[in-house]
């Protein structure tokens, strides 16, 4: 079992000297191709290209029941302020709230793009509202 651990910090300890050039030697190959800050961008999934969407829709009514019809008749409300509100659970932003927002159109109709780095939280259902 010692024999795994250190070959373990071996192969680790040879990456690290590998990775780290000593001063004024920037030429080793590995870093020559990962040289560019939009290549590490791509390889790590983030940057300005967004990798996935995610759309909340819904439509926002006013229901009104009328005495002589047995069905609610409902309204559209044009304008109203929507919004998804997720409490963050995690080390970097524990017990913070992060919100997106958005605003009907005249049908009641909303749609909310939710940002990546909200819907990046693992279980985003358990702490969105």
């Amino acid at each position: 079992m010692m024999m795994s651990y250190f070959c373990g910090w071996h192969a680790l300890a040879i990456l690290v000297l590998i990775a780290s050039p000593a001063a004024g030697e920037n030429n080793h190959p590995l870093l020559e191709l990962l040289s560019s800050r939009d290549e590490v961008v791509q390889i790590a999934g983030y940057g300005e290209e967004k990798l996935s969407t995610v759309l909340i829709t819904g439509s926002v009514n006013c229901e009104a029941p009328h005495q002589p019809q047995p069905q609610p008749h409902a309204w559209p409300v044009q304008g109203a302020s929507v919004a998804v509100n997720c409490q963050s659970h995690g080390r970097k932003w524990k017990g913070k709230s992060m919100v997106a927002r958005g605003v009907t159109d005249e049908f009641g109709d909303f749609m909310i793009d939710l940002p990546s780095h909200l819907h990046a939280i693992p279980n985003l259902e358990r702490y969105a509202q």
